[in-house]
């Protein structure tokens, strides 16, 4: 199980940690995003002031990393190298780029395939692949399941990139398509 340290607070996290789940112990890595996304529309001064938090809080995911790391291992977390956890952690943020590529390359044959309308809804089967992926990840004890809905979260993304316009673009009226 996830938990803070015992002051509520990560240095490193600004407010990240004051998450109430948190401040209670008992978290799960699911809430953590959503509560995220559900504040982020209401801070106006995270675009006045440049403020950005990362989007987990990486003492929490580095440390589950350790202990899942760890128990494979049968070794206690403070031997698991911080080099291997911090590449895991590289990856699974990296990752999603790496996705976001492949879905944009590949749009084009997704759209002739399925056609745009068929394409954008096809590809909901990777968000909700992705979702239930890292949704069960902790249960799992298994940091791959990140990595791999992260993947497969940023296949979708770069899809939704190109096929979006697309559709919109063939839906709208003739005399309001263009510039």
């Amino acid at each position: 199980m996830l938990v803070p340290p015992a002051s509520g607070r990560h240095s490193a996290c600004k407010d990240w940690c004051m998450h109430p789940t948190l401040q209670g112990g008992n978290t799960s890595i699911p809430t953590l995003p959503t509560y995220r996304r559900f504040r982020s529309y209401f801070e106006k001064r995270r675009t006045i002031q440049g403020h950005h938090d990362p989007p987990f809080c990486p003492q929490l995911i580095e440390g589950w990393i350790r202990e899942v790391e760890a128990n494979r291992s049968d070794i206690s977390p403070a031997e698991v190298e911080q080099a291997k956890v911090t590449m895991i952690w590289s990856i699974a943020v990296a990752i999603f780029c790496v996705g976001g590529m492949i879905g944009g390359a590949v749009t084009g044959l997704v759209a002739e395939r399925f056609g745009r309308k068929g394409g954008l809804l096809i590809n909901n089967v990777l968000v909700i692949a992705s979702a239930i992926l890292q949704g069960c990840s902790q249960a799992a004890g298994s940091f791959e399941m990140i990595i791999i809905g992260r993947f497969l979260i940023g296949i979708n993304s770069g899809l939704n990139a190109g096929l979006a316009p697309m559709y919109l673009a063939e839906i709208s009226p003739v005399h309001l398509r263009g510039a």
